[in-house]
């Protein structure tokens, strides 16, 4: 008998004795008891299931309007995210690799998309990626672009629910960048921007603010809210395209891909603050959220509850799911939840961090509108803003500081250092930053006062040049 052949009989009785011991029993006992219980009843399955099937409710059609675009491809999103991340550190270390490797991109790029676009002329093919990029990446290069045609969903409410459809195209058209773009990951993902918070007006701006007051949010934290949401969307903004997976609301709160984001934490939220109406917005249509697996969906094709990465995907890919969403966003209940959570999620005044020997609370160094804004449009969109340790220790290090609470007095050019997408510093609707202090230096002395000659008298026609007078000698003062 084989070695190997003897290895594997044994490995065999043992994975069986395994199998039969009655730990491997209670293990699996174990695991079927922690199974958490169904968000819906078997009757209120059906109920959504029955609702969306029902005729005209949702409708799928190629776009009339879209024609057949050249897009990026989601493969070559992803694999051109690895790429920039590999790229931004050889250049510290290899700059001249990086250089090459660049090169070789831009010109795999532009020929993919020749390609794609059905040119007649195409650039030089600069071949496969150089082995050592690939290697670092960890697979080939994949095609760039493609043709994509749009799609058109249609999804219908009854029309006590909503008054009118809810229109959703897919193929957004990333082609028309100049720079090829690292985020793309759902080929059938849609977007809607919604309406900007900070863009209302009127009878709408007024119950924004109502919204905001009965939230507990003071002035400040809404003008710093309202900001920082020009970059994210409305309250019924909602994007099932990118890395974030179903991204929702004015602050883009995200399931992940396993349904536990933050966007979870915003159905939890209401759902704890107003059950009822979270019933009417969300569980009647198919949409929960559970404290153990995030977003619960039901399959409204077979009526099976799905959770975590699985609901995920199913909204997805079912636009009946993903209009609940923009729906519910019409109403308070949702506003609300939205910026509870974008206040106890992202509101960076309360963060700490360690700056020379001292800790820092970043609300007693940025005291202005403007900087808020600059940290939390940071938070939002990195999920931290770790780097206000180095910058403030920079800070100190450069104007000599001892005491960290002197810090607040260069807000300004802690917040420069500290911008990302929106130059807050230039937005005259938010409060800014105190002018810093002058820098000491050693004292230059005033200088001379400029005394002003008076103008030499015209000479008369027939008179002579008069003599230049003679210098004034200043009257000397004998020493005593």
């Amino acid at each position: 008998m084989s070695f190997p052949l003897l290895l594997s009989r044994r490995a065999l009785i043992l994975s069986t004795l395994v199998a039969l011991s009655p730990l491997a029993s209670y293990t699996r006992g174990a695991e079927q008891e922690i199974a958490p219980p169904p968000s819906f009843t078997d009757a209120e399955r059906e109920a959504v299931r029955i609702y969306w099937n029902g005729a005209g409710r949702y409708t799928i059609l190629p776009s009339p309007d879209a024609a057949a675009r050249v897009n990026v491809t989601v493969e070559g999103s992803t694999w051109y995210l690895a790429f920039t991340k590999i790229i931004a550190a050889c250049r510290k270390t290899d700059p001249i690799t990086a250089a090459i490797w660049q090169s070789w991109w831009d010109q795999r790029a532009a020929m993919w998309k020749a390609i794609a676009s059905d040119a007649s002329v195409l650039p030089l093919d600069p071949g496969p990626a150089p082995q050592g990029l690939e290697n670092a990446v960890g697979s080939p290069c994949p095609p760039l672009y493609e043709k994509v045609a749009p799609t058109r969903y249609t999804v219908t409410f009854a029309l006590e629910d909503a008054p009118a459809p809810f229109i959703y195209e897919d193929g957004i058209d990333f082609g028309k960048r100049n720079a090829y773009y690292s985020y793309y990951r759902q080929k059938n993902g849609v977007i809607r921007p919604g309406k900007r918070v900070r863009d209302a007006t009127g009878d709408e701006k007024k119950r924004l603010e109502a919204i905001f007051a009965k939230a507990g949010r003071t002035d400040f934290e809404r003008r710093v809210l309202q900001a920082v949401s020009q970059y994210e969307g409305g309250f019924e903004a909602i994007n099932t395209y990118d890395t974030g997976f179903v991204s929702v609301g004015f602050i883009q709160f995200i399931t992940a891909s396993d349904g536990t984001g933050s966007l979870a934490g915003v159905l939890q939220r209401y759902k704890t603050d107003d059950p009822a109406n979270f019933q009417k917005d969300f569980r009647r249509f198919g949409i929960d959220v559970s404290s153990d697996s995030g977003l619960v969906c039901v399959n409204t094709a077979t009526g099976a509850e799905t959770r975590g990465a699985d609901a995920v995907r199913q909204v997805i890919d079912d636009k009946r799911l993903t209009a609940v969403f923009e729906r519910a966003a019409a109403f308070d209940g949702f506003r609300l939840a939205q910026v509870a959570v974008a206040r106890s999620q992202y509101w960076p005044a309360d963060d700490t961090f360690p700056v020379g020997a001292g800790t820092v609370r970043v609300g007693d160094v940025v005291r202005s509108e403007a900087g808020m804004a600059t940290l939390m449009d940071k938070k939002v969109n990195r999920g931290n803003i770790r780097d206000f340790a180095d910058v403030a220790g920079k800070i100190m290090t450069e104007r000599g500081l001892t005491d960290t609470r002197d810090l607040s007095k260069y807000e300004r050019s802690l917040i420069a250092a500290m911008k990302y997408r929106g130059d807050f510093l230039a937005d005259k609707s938010l409060s800014q930053p105190s002018p810093e202090p002058v820098p000491v230096s050693s004292p230059v002395p005033p200088p001379s006062p400029i005394v002003s000659k008076p103008p030499a008298p015209k000479p008369s026609p027939s008179a002579s040049p008069a003599p230049t007078p003679s210098p004034v000698a200043s009257p000397v003062v004998a020493s005593p």
